[in-house]
């Protein structure tokens, strides 16, 4: 409540805060300026906080001694004249040292040979560690240029018997055609021979009745009973080729599979073969370059060896040389002596300046220097003056207003929203106390006081205390005989926990093993050795089902096998993925929809079904039974479904539909429709 009050006092001192406050960051800033301004007079020789007066004195000093300065060109004119002198004296003394620069830059130059020859001696100790890596990427990218090779002719070859396996097909329904119509030209065939040896009141050779009413009176197509098998067995021919394709198509795209799956172990996620003859040439080239250095490392020690030797030698000849031109150089120093005496007389003027143009430079440089601060100090005492009015004011209102000082009244700041949600709760508060006053108030919670004490009770509980304490006795006393059995018993179950530790040990490792083959413990993939045995298989029942869902979803998807990780920390290695040709990426089977997720069901089922007929060394599958599912087709959809069953069913198969589409009703001709009466169910046989 007292900081509900005191923040409403603060909200009244609002705009007179905000101005103290605003005129002192005014303040602050101008004096920040200044403060700046004056790090610009410790370069020119003077203190941080020199006074005004003294500025001014140093800016009209400074003023002063450009003017002198311009009068002494004459002299730095002269001193010119004296240093060019020197100038010729040192090119005599140079002609003297001709000798001893050639050695110099002879020198320099063994420095550099004895430079490279390092270089080439490191160079071929990094390539002599270097090779071992270079030759092994060297050797994965053989590995790898031959498994794309080797997934280039699987997909070729897969791409050529997905072709014969389409011309197969289309060859075994023609076939298959062409032998249903024989078999029913033969039936009429049989038919016309039987017609024509009918004769009156002789019995008929099928039914053995004497009376011929209608008998047939066509003559038939002439089909033979060889006709009739010759086209059969050209269509079991045909099946088998068909079936022999299938299985091809599925151990070819096994074949790619595999190749790829090494291409990702490898680490190698490319496939593209000239981009690998590429890298494995360049690698190659590598590990060349890396040889020829490695073999030139004996050379580049014997040039080494030979520069250092060479180097020691014009050492010391150089140092010869450095006396013989100790005497030129004598006569360049009294040259730059009568020099030196035309600098003296400038010295006094420059006060340290290397020449008179820096003198000059120096003494602008502080008159600008101390009027920038003079009008940076003009301005911090105005905005110094304003701050402290405004404070005083600030100050004298929030004393008014009941604070101590500035800071108190900022602390005691709240926003509004604040202050109205803390005089919600105060009033809330209130209420609650009243009505906890209210509460206590009422005359049926007043109880009584304690009862007075019981000196029987407590005699009684004293002496039920003793006899605890004689049980305590006696329960110590059995304790201690049972530590002196335990004294013994502890050294015996040491020894026989010693004789556990190997046991131990067997059955950590047999434990292990038992749970890596369960998909536990250390399994990283979560596999059990079940699954990883099964995935074998089903990475073929996925190749095999892929042809079909990619026909029935229009070439859009395929089932791939993976051993990620499954969702939940399952087990994982037999898992299937969706890849979508249409988005380029592996979708998880339970993102796909209705209709996608029933097909790629079926694909999987006549995937399966020519995996098991290819293992059991051809033998057919010759029923399948599809149980609903085809409601979430649409239309295109369903005509594709229907295709693939149209065609296992052209190839021998009993296809079997269930289904409560409508649709399918005018699709299918032979019907088992069940119908659901008050009795049971009834069966009716439409077109069998």
């Amino acid at each position: 409540e007292q900081e509900l009050r005191a923040a409403a006092r603060a909200a009244e001192l609002a705009a007179v805060l905000d101005d103290a406050n605003a005129r002192d960051v005014a303040h602050r800033q101008v004096t920040a300026t200044e403060v700046a301004a004056r790090a610009l007079l410790a370069p020119v020789g003077l203190a941080l906080d020199a006074a005004p007066v003294l500025l001014r004195a140093a800016a009209e000093d400074a003023r002063r001694r450009s003017g002198r300065l311009d009068g002494l060109r004459h002299v730095a004119e002269a001193l010119t004249a004296e240093q060019q002198t020197v100038l010729a004296a040192q090119q005599e003394a140079d002609v003297s040292e001709q000798d001893r620069e050639d050695l110099r830059r002879s020198l320099e130059h063994l420095t550099m040979r004895r430079a490279v020859a390092v270089a080439a001696v490191t160079a071929a100790r990094g390539a002599t560690q270097e090779l071992p890596e270079v030759q092994a990427r060297c050797a994965l990218l053989r590995s790898a240029l031959g498994e794309a090779r080797g997934l280039q002719i699987a997909l070729d070859r897969l791409a050529g018997l997905r072709e014969e396996h389409l011309l197969a097909r289309e060859t075994q329904v023609s076939l298959r055609e062409k032998e249903n119509e024989l078999r029913e030209g033969r039936l009429v065939t049989m038919v016309a021979e039987l017609a024509d040896r009918l004769v009156d009141g002789a019995p008929c050779e099928v039914c053995g009745s004497t009376l011929h009413p209608d008998p047939y009176e066509g003559d038939g197509d002439g089909v033979t009973r060889d006709d009739e098998d010759r086209a059969r067995l050209q269509a079991e021919q045909a099946a088998r080729v068909v079936a022999d394709l299938e299985v091809q198509v599925a151990a070819a795209t096994a074949t790619a599979e595999g190749h790829r799956a090494r291409l990702a172990t490898a680490g190698l996620q490319q496939h593209d073969i000239t981009e690998l003859e590429r890298e494995g040439q360049v690698a190659v080239e590598r590990a060349a370059a890396l040889a020829d250095q490695a073999a030139g490392l004996v050379a580049a020690l014997a040039e080494q060896e030979g520069c250092e030797v060479n180097h020691a030698e014009g050492v010391v000849r150089a140092e010869r040389l450095a006396g013989q031109s100790g005497s030129a150089q004598r006569r360049v120093a009294d040259a730059q002596h009568r020099a030196q005496g035309q600098q003296a007389l400038l010295h006094g003027e420059l006060e340290g300046a290397p020449d008179l143009a820096t003198a000059r430079s120096r003494v602008t440089t502080l008159a600008q220097a101390c009027e920038t601060v003079l009008r940076a100090a003009e301005q911090a005492d105005r905005t110094g003056a304003d701050a402290v009015r405004s404070a005083e004011q600030a100050l004298a209102g929030v004393q008014a207003a009941g604070f101590a000082d500035v800071a108190a009244a900022a602390a005691a700041r709240r926003s509004p929203a604040w202050r109205v949600e803390a005089e919600q709760q105060r009033r809330s508060h209130d209420d609650r106390c009243a009505a906890v006053a209210s509460a206590l108030a009422d005359p049926e919670l007043q109880v009584a006081l304690d009862p007075a004490a019981d000196p029987p009770a407590a005699a009684r509980r004293v002496a039920a205390a003793d006899e605890v304490l004689a049980e305590a006795g006696g329960a110590l006393a059995s304790a201690r005989g049972r530590v002196a059995e335990l004294e013994q018993l502890v050294p015996e179950l040491l020894s026989a926990e010693q004789a556990l530790v190997p046991l131990e040990l067997e059955a950590g490792q047999a434990r292990r093993l038992a749970d890596l083959c369960a998909g536990a413990g250390g399994n990283a993939l979560k596999m059990t050795l079940t699954s990883f045995v099964l995935a074998a298989r089903l990475e073929q029942v996925a190749a095999a089902a892929s042809g079909r869902l990619l026909r029935m979803s229009q070439g859009r998807y395929s089932l791939v096998h993976t051993d990620g990780a499954a969702k939940g920390g399952a087990r994982t290695g037999l898992g299937l993925l969706a890849r979508d040709s249409w988005t380029g990426q592996d979708r998880d089977t339970s993102t796909l929809s209705g209709g996608e997720t029933f097909l790629a069901s079926l694909a999987l089922a006549l995937g399966l079904a020519d995996v098991v007929q290819a293992e059991a060394g051809g033998t057919r599958i010759e029923a399948l039974f599809v149980d609903e599912g085809f409601g979430t087709l649409d239309e295109d959809t369903l005509d594709e479904v229907m295709d693939v069953l149209d065609g296992l069913r052209e190839g021998g198969r009993l296809v079997g539909l269930v289904s409560h589409v409508a649709e399918l009703r005018a699709r299918i001709p032979a019907q088992v429709r069940v119908i659901k009466t008050r009795r049971g169910s009834d069966l009716e046989l439409l077109g069998c």
